[in-house]
């Protein structure tokens, strides 16, 4: 419910004005992003070892959950200095920030063995987010 501090939504149901560039963002990215093969479920993005889902015959156990949180952690209201640690890891990648498919193409390239940019991207900001806040 808008006005409320609840923090147990989606990113793409979220009413909170801050959170519309990072939803922009997600939605302009997540459908570019195309898996390289054997290295991330189809659907996730997340590792093969991680997922039940990739082979398709299992229930996809991770949907949803990687780009939504790197948009949120990036372009969300409370994102602080992890945007401009973000900006400058794509730059070094030669990847240009405005292009939504220039980074949909590098996201899903193979990362480390086994995984997509993607995954390593995401765990690359989950470990660095609380130390961009202080």
């Amino acid at each position: 419910m808008q006005g409320l501090r609840e923090t147990n939504h989606e990113l793409y149901g979220c009413k909170n004005d801050g959170s519309k560039e990072a939803k922009a963002w997600m939605l302009n990215v997540w459908h570019k992003v195309e898996y390289a093969g054997f290295c991330a479920c189809f659907r996730c993005g997340m590792p093969q070892s991680e997922c039940p889902g990739w082979n398709n015959q299992s229930r996809c156990a991770y949907r949803g959950i990687l780009v939504p949180t790197i948009a949120a952690m990036v372009y969300g209201p409370q994102a602080g200095n992890i945007k401009l640690l973000w900006e400058e890891q794509l730059t070094e990648a030669g990847v240009d920030l405005s292009d939504h498919e220039a980074i949909g193409i590098y996201l899903h390239k193979v990362g480390k063995p086994n995984h997509s940019k993607l995954f390593d991207m995401y765990c690359w900001l989950h470990g660095m987010y609380p130390m961009s806040r202080e």
